[in-house]
């Protein structure tokens, strides 16, 4: 697989997280800025901006001079790493929500998230050790792609007191 096949992936996660600014300012506009819609934009863009930076890493460590299936064994480590501080952001955003605005959050979404990116960071750095394919690097990037859709979804339809 070449390294270039990520531009697709890096051009919708850039496209996603400047229309989700777009959309967050004409619903809010003259408005307060809810802490739960704040929360779920900083979720859309962590998850968005997780999939643009680690669709750039193979190009990235190509340019490098890394070739062959090392590129995807240092993308793939590289890659675990933002994922896990993206679900760190994710977490960090929740401790900061009030008790009755966590109360709302869907525990099935949140489950869901963490696990999808907990298995995904141990078949990224499993990858990274032993077998060197792009897979992992592809599902862990259409993951978080998902993962901000949903957050893009939820900010839209939700409901404005």
């Amino acid at each position: 697989m070449d390294a270039d096949a990520f531009s697709t992936i890096t051009e919708f996660a850039v496209a996603l997280a400047g229309f989700s600014g777009i959309v967050v300012a004409i619903a809010h506009r003259g408005d307060t800025f809810p802490p739960i819609d704040r929360y779920r934009t900083l979720t859309l863009l962590a998850y968005s901006l997780s999939a643009a930076f680690g669709s750039l890493l193979p190009m990235a460590v190509e340019s490098l001079g890394v070739r062959g299936d090392d590129v995807w064994r240092i993308a793939g480590g590289v890659l675990a790493i933002i994922l896990a501080a993206s679900v760190l952001v994710s977490f960090w955003g929740t401790r900061r929500l009030d008790e009755a605005d966590r109360a709302g959050l869907s525990v099935a979404v949140g489950t869901l998230t963490a696990g999808g990116n907990g298995l995904l960071i141990v078949w990224l750095v499993a990858n990274s050790l032993t077998l060197a394919s792009p897979s992992p690097l592809v599902f862990a990037l259409m993951w978080q792609l998902g993962l901000s859709s949903l957050q893009f979804v939820r900010l839209v339809l939700a409901q404005r007191v």
